[in-house]
């Protein structure tokens, strides 16, 4: 009786994390084969020019992919990659909110800029692994930034390296 009792316990439990496992619609970019990334249900893969990947969400926000391919397997300083950071910053808006975060096991930095002359948003995640540097761009309406905020923390929480 025990043994079928924690059969039917491990079960359940094992069931419940494929069932988190499987939501939201996985992209993975299968040319360059460098990344892999989940979207929530409800988002739309669609085309931007001079994107590697986008998604628009039902609220029309988007989240756009950018690949650089750098000439060096060397991995930048942290100054380095400020200073690119500060760089994006200079051309996008007001600076909101700045900080370190972890994508994959990597050093990131995540900012958000707005322009209130368009009531409009970004939140940029900026990361670099063995000579590619993959700037993440989200963007909306700024009514909607809490709310697709939460959206693109999770997106980027599932983002994964494939090499």
């Amino acid at each position: 009786m025990k043994r079928i009792l924690l059969f039917v316990v491990l079960f359940t439990v094992f069931m419940t994390n494929c069932t988190f496992a499987s939501e939201g619609s996985v992209y993975e970019d299968r040319f360059h084969n460098t990344f892999r990334i989940t979207l929530p249900n409800d988002w739309q893969i669609s085309n931007f020019h001079g994107t590697l990947f986008a998604a628009t969400s039902p609220s029309s926000s988007t989240i756009k992919v950018y690949i650089s391919l750098g000439y060096t397997e060397i991995e930048p300083s942290e100054e380095e990659i400020d200073r690119f950071a500060d760089f994006l910053i200079e051309n996008a808006g007001k600076l909101e909110d700045k900080h370190n975060i972890m994508i994959d096991n990597r050093n990131a930095i995540r900012f958000i800029t707005v322009d209130n002359n368009k009531s409009v948003y970004k939140v940029s995640y900026l990361f670099y692994k063995k000579g590619v540097i993959v700037r993440v761009e989200g963007d909306g309406n700024l009514s909607q930034l809490d709310e697709d905020q939460k959206s693109f923390d999770q997106i980027m929480s599932n983002f994964e390296f494939l090499f």
